[in-house]
């Protein structure tokens, strides 16, 4: 069986570089929207980094300003005679310097003075319906005064109700109580520094927050001032700081506790109203905060890339410093959401670089029709050599050199092709041998493009070179009166050459005239102060030498060559047809004798 050999499909030169051009620019137009989606990734993932931080030192300082006037605060009243009040009507005088506090100050739930006799005097603010629904209090209440005194050797508790003008609207007598602030954690922690100092974060049972408390104690009777800020604040910063839609933020301590959430209600669990408590990372049911937790133990780092229900997230953590405590901050986002702008930019680029290579189609058809125009002609004009049609002027020019390069090859073969036809057809037909000799000598010298051609014959004796003929681009020249040269003297270069087996490249100048075999005139008819003679000797069919062909050239002033290689390449070949020519036409001519 015969197997059909599949033919590759072919097309046009135009049609490659089009091609060539459009992935080249598609290719730039990708790698290009890579580098900058990535470079735009790493800019906004260090910039998001950067924010994180600025989030941290936000709820730091967030905490410290609303922390620094409480302090101040405490460590006043801790002063005032307040301390020393032993009865309700004296403790209620200075109620409404305590109520200024609380308009000044709102992130200050309470202030309380636990005495040394186990006494308590409390004062709230009923600013939540949350908190008048808990202290059951009347219509227009905004203030709620707890008093504990000692009476007949119980501790009594009477709750009194003020309105905004500090009018009392109500009150109750909630009968005894076992509450004794002196054994409570934040009156000893007063005992042990004589500065303001503040307790850990703890869950106020009666207003159902979060807070710390700020205590200060009076050296002279042993009362504790304190109090009581909520942590609300910590909250408000993450909200007024969320990184992105979807993201968590979350604030904690070292045993686990929340105390700071962009949903500040579900800090308390309150599934028991006996019971409340706050919130423990364990309690958080948020598929992400459990991947991270879990990838957390397992790395060293405090910031990594995680995936979590098919969907890739940055997961940070950031020590926060607070008074009295280090929390921690913990903030999760969706990597979507962090580089939705650098994606937008990145597909705002990619429609950029695609409307740039349609509108570069264009010009990418025009430069391949350019470049492949000149090389079609070129194509058509070899195929006319093929035909041997000389006729046509080739008329090829382009700006890229190659192009151009290649056009005046192809030129130079073309006129090289037609001067070889047209010998031949002169050898075949001319019967006079001096003008054979004018056309060998001067169609060699045109298709090896030399500036001139001298021939040398020797004489039937073998005694002489004469020259036969002479001629440069500007014509023959009859009257040269170039000198015979005897081939016994060995010291002229041009006798050397007759004898080489190879041609010789002899350099001529008006110093070295003589010592090559001519004069000063040869220079002169080719006006030039140098030249460079390629000789090549000339050997008829039987090997015998019968003379020598001279072409001049100019040297090249850079490379300081006769000819470029090529050219003294195409001299050997063409001094082998002329020695043959000429030796069939001197054969048959009457022997001429040496001048």
């Amino acid at each position: 069986m015969f197997r059909t050999k599949r033919r590759r499909a072919k097309h046009s030169i135009q049609f490659h570089l089009a091609m060539a051009f459009i992935a080249l620019l598609l290719t730039f137009g990708a790698v290009l929207g890579w580098f900058h989606h990535q470079k735009m990734s790493d800019i906004f993932i260090t910039s998001t980094h950067h924010l994180f931080d600025r989030v941290a030192t936000d709820v730091s300082g967030a905490f410290y300003a609303g922390y620094s006037p409480v302090s101040a605060t405490v460590k006043l009243l801790s002063l005032s005679p307040l301390m020393q009040e032993s009865d309700l009507e004296g403790r209620l005088q200075h109620l409404p310097s305590l109520v200024a506090v609380l308009r000044a100050q709102p992130q200050v739930a309470a202030l309380s003075v636990g005495y040394a006799d186990s006494e308590y005097f409390i004062i709230r603010n009923l600013n939540s319906e949350y908190l008048l629904k808990r202290f059951d209090a009347p219509l227009g209440a905004h203030y709620v005064v707890d008093n504990i005194e000692r009476s007949d050797g119980a501790n009594a508790f009477m709750r009194f109700y003020y309105d905004e003008a500090l009018n009392r609207i109500g009150e109750k007598d909630l009968g005894y109580t076992n509450y004794d602030p002196t054994v409570r954690p934040w009156y000893r922690l007063a005992a042990y520094t004589r500065d303001v100092t503040t307790t850990q974060p703890y869950l106020y049972y009666f207003i159902g927050k979060v807070g710390v408390t700020a205590v200060k104690q009076d050296p002279s009777s042993g009362a504790v001032f304190a109090a009581d800020i909520t942590l609300e604040s910590l909250s408000q910063t993450l909200q007024e700081n969320r990184v992105s839609p979807t993201s968590q933020m979350l604030i904690y301590t070292h045993d686990g506790s929340v105390i700071g959430s962009l949903d500040p209600a579900s800090i308390v669990v309150d599934n028991d109203p006996e019971k409340l408590r706050i919130l423990q990372l364990a309690d958080l049911k948020s598929p992400e905060i459990r991947d991270f937790i879990a990838r957390q133990k397992e790395s060293s780092d405090s910031d990594f890339f995680f995936d979590s229900h098919g969907e890739r997230w940055l997961g940070v953590t950031r020590p926060v410093n607070l008074v009295g405590f280090t929390a921690n901050l913990m903030i999760l986002a969706p990597e979507s959401e962090l580089l939705a702008e650098a994606y937008e930019i990145t597909n705002q680029s990619g429609i950029i670089t695609l409307i740039i290579v349609i509108l570069a189609l264009p010009f990418a058809l025009f430069f391949a029709n350019q470049i492949a125009r000149p090389l079609k002609n070129l194509a058509e004009e070899t195929r006319r050599i093929q035909r041997l049609d000389f006729v046509s002027p080739l008329t090829v020019k382009s700006s890229i050199s190659d192009i151009d390069s290649l056009a005046s090859a192809i030129e130079l073969m073309k006129n090289t092709i037609s001067r070889f036809t047209g010998l031949t057809r002169t050898l075949a037909e001319e019967q006079d041998f001096d003008r054979l000799l004018h056309e060998v000598s001067l169609n060699a010298m045109h298709m090896s493009q030399a500036e001139g051609s001298l021939v040398y014959l020797i004489d039937p004796e073998e005694e002489h070179l004469w020259p036969a003929c002479f001629q440069t681009r500007h014509g023959a020249k009859t009257h040269h009166a170039m000198p015979s040269l005897r081939l016994s003297d060995q010291n002229i270069a041009f006798v050397q050459a007759t004898y080489q087996e190879d041609l010789s490249v002899i350099a001529v100048t008006y110093d070295s005239a003589a010592r090559c075999g001519t004069h000063e005139s040869l220079l002169n008819h080719v006006g030039s102060e140098r030249l460079s003679a390629v000789a090549m000797p000339l050997k008829n069919r039987q090997g015998r030498r019968i003379g020598l062909l001279c072409l001049l050239f100019q040297p090249d002033e850079e490379s300081g060559m006769a000819a470029p290689e090529e050219r003294l390449a195409f001299v050997r070949a063409l001094a082998g047809l002329c020695a043959l020519s000429i030796d069939s036409g001197y054969r048959a001519s009457p022997r001429k004798q040496a001048v």
